[in-house]
C-alpha cells in the first residue's frame, strides 16, 4: 500500500524535472534568439548610421516601392506607433541603400544589411564591389557612372534582376553567365565587345547597350521574352537576328550601320523603332508592323515613305533630312500628334488637311511657300517654319491653340495675324525681315509673350513651361 503510493509521487517528480528542464530549455532558445535579433538591430542601426554620415540615403522596407500604397490605413498606424515606441530598426529592415553623388562612399557598412534588395551607387567613385558579394536577396543593383572595374563580386547574386554598369570600365561580362534571373540589363556607354556570354541568359525583357564596341548581336537570337532593345550607335550592321523577337515592343538602331530591315517585317508587336542616321532606305518590310506608334528614320536615305499609309497607328514621326519630297502618304495617319518634315524637299502640305490631332510641327529648312493647308489643325501649339521662303503667316490666326512659333530666317514682315492668338508664348523671329515697330506692336498685344531677335531674348512676364496648359 505504501509501496505504491510512492510510484505516481515518483512519476511526478520526474515530470517536474523534465518540465523545468523544456522550460529552461525554451528560455535559453528564447533568449538566444531574442539576443541574435538584438544583434541584427543593432548591426543595421550602426551600419545605417554609417551609411548616413557618407552622404548615403537608406529606405526601410515601410517606405520602399508600393509597400506604403498597399499597407491599410491602420497597419500604418500601428507601425507608426511602434516604430515611434521602439525605433524604426526594431520594426523594419534596411532594404534598399543609395549613394548618389557620394563622394567617398564605403560600401563595408552593406555587408551587415542582409535583407537589402537595391542598391544605387550612381555617379560615386567607387571601386570594390567585394562587400556585395554575399547581397544574395539585391534585386537591383546600378553601377552607372562609377570606377568599376569588372564585375567579378556579383556572380553569386544569383537573385539579382535589374543590373545597370553603364559608363562604367567594364568591359567583361561574363561574370553574369551564372544570374539567369535578371530581366533588365543596361550597359550602355562601355567597352564590352563581346555578348556571347548573354546566350544563355534567356529572361531578359529589357537590354541597353548603347555606345558600346559590340558588332554581333547573334547570341540575342532566343532571347523570345525581350521587349525593349537598344544598340543605338554600336558597329552592328546585321539584325537578322531579331527576326523571332516577336515580342519587341521598342527598338532603337540609331546610329548603326544596318542597312536593311527585313528581319522586322514580323514583328507585329513593335511601337517604337528608331533608324535615326541609318544606312535604311527600304521601309517597306515596316508594312506589317500595324501597331508602330513612333517611328524616327531622319538622316537616312529614305525618299519612298508609301508604306507608312499602312501605318495608321502613328503618333510621332520624324523624316528630318531624308529624301522625301511628297507626304501623300500621310493622308489617313489622323493620329500623328508630332511630325518632323525639317530639312527635306517638301513643298505641298495638303496631305496633312486632315491631321487633326497634330501638336507640333517642324518644316524647317523645306521647300513649303504657303501655310494655308494646316488652318484646320486646332490642337498644334509648336510650328517651325525657319529658313522657309514663307512670307505671310494670316493663315496662323486659324489655329487658336498655338504657342510657340519660329519665324527664324524667313521673308516674314507682318506679325499682326499673331496679335490674337491669346496662347502664344513663344516667337522666335532671328534673322527676319520684321520692322522693330512691328515687334513692339506685338509686344503690346501680346504681353505674355517671350520674342527672341537676334538670339536675344525680350520677355515681358513670367513664361509658362512648356506642357502648361496642355
Amino acid at each position: 500500500m505504501g509501496g505504491s503510493d510512492l510510484k505516481p509521487s515518483r512519476r511526478w517528480n520526474r515530470r517536474c524535472r523534465y518540465s523545468l528542464r523544456s522550460l529552461l530549455l525554451v528560455q535559453f532558445v528564447m533568449l538566444l534568439i531574442v539576443g541574435q535579433y538584438y544583434y541584427s538591430v543593432r548591426q543595421q542601426r550602426i551600419a545605417v548610421d554609417e551609411i548616413e554620415s557618407l552622404g548615403g540615403t537608406v529606405y526601410y522596407d515601410h517606405a520602399y516601392g508600393n509597400a506604403r500604397a498597399t499597407e491599410s490605413s491602420h497597419n500604418a498606424s500601428l507601425r507608426q506607433r511602434l516604430i515611434e515606441r521602439f525605433g524604426v530598426d526594431w520594426i523594419d529592415s534596411a532594404v534598399a541603400v543609395s549613394y548618389v553623388d557620394a563622394k567617398a562612399p564605403d560600401l563595408r557598412p552593406l555587408k551587415h544589411l542582409s535583407s537589402l534588395r537595391e542598391v544605387v551607387l550612381f555617379d560615386s567613385p567607387v571601386r570594390d564591389l567585394s562587400a556585395l558579394s554575399n547581397l544574395t536577396s539585391l534585386r537591383s543593383l546600378s553601377l552607372t557612372n562609377t570606377n568599376v572595374p569588372h564585375l567579378l563580386e556579383l556572380r553569386r547574386l544569383t537573385n539579382l534582376e535589374a543590373l545597370d554598369f553603364c559608363k562604367t570600365n567594364v568591359d567583361d561580362i561574363s561574370p553574369l553567365q551564372r544570374l539567369r534571373r535578371i530581366t533588365k540589363l543596361e550597359f550602355n556607354d562601355t567597352n564590352v565587345s563581346d555578348i556571347s556570354p548573354l546566350r544563355e541568359m534567356t529572361n531578359f525583357q529589357f537590354l541597353e547597350m548603347s555606345k558600346t564596341r559590340i558588332t554581333s548581336i547573334a547570341a540575342l537570337r532566343d532571347m523570345a521574352d525581350l521587349q525593349e532593345l537598344d544598340i543605338s550607335w554600336t558597329n552592328v550592321s546585321d539584325v537578322s537576328s531579331l527576326s523571332q523577337l516577336y515580342a519587341l515592343r521598342k527598338l532603337n538602331l540609331s546610329g548603326t550601320s544596318v542597312a536593311h530591315i527585313s528581319a522586322l517585317a514580323n514583328l507585329t508587336r513593335l511601337e517604337e523603332l528608331d533608324l535615326a542616321g541609318t544606312r535604311v532606305r527600304d521601309l517597306s518590310p515596316l508594312a506589317n508592323c500595324s501597331a508602330l506608334k513612333i517611328l524616327n528614320v531622319s538622316g537616312t536615305l529614305t525618299a519612298d515613305i508609301s508604306v507608312l499609309a499602312k501605318l495608321h497607328e502613328l503618333t510621332e514621326l520624324n523624316l528630318a533630312g531624308t529624301g522625301v519630297n511628297e507626304i501623300s502618304a500621310l493622308m489617313h495617319t489622323t493620329k500623328l500628334e508630332k511630325l518632323n518634315l525639317s530639312d527635306t524637299r517638301i513643298s505641298d502640305l495638303d496631305p496633312l488637311r486632315g491631321a487633326k490631332s497634330l501638336l507640333t510641327l517642324d518644316l524647317h529648312g523645306t521647300q513649303i511657300r504657303s501655310l494655308s493647308s494646316i488652318t484646320a489643325l486646332d490642337l498644334l501649339w509648336h510650328l517651325d517654319i525657319s529658313e522657309t521662303d514663307i512670307a505671310d503667316i494670316s493663315e496662323l490666326n486659324e489655329l487658336p491653340s498655338l504657342r510657340r512659333v519660329n519665324l527664324r530666317h524667313t521673308r516674314v514682315v507682318d506679325l499682326s495675324p499673331l496679335h490674337e492668338l491669346r496662347s502664344l508664348y513663344f516667337l522666335a523671329i532671328s534673322k527676319s525681315q520684321v520692322e522693330y515697330n512691328d515687334i513692339a506692336a506685338l509686344k503690346k498685344a501680346q504681353p505674355l509673350c517671350q520674342v527672341t531677335v537676334d538670339g536675344s531674348t525680350s520677355p515681358k512676364k513670367a513664361v509658362p513651361t512648356q506642357d502648361a496648359g496642355q
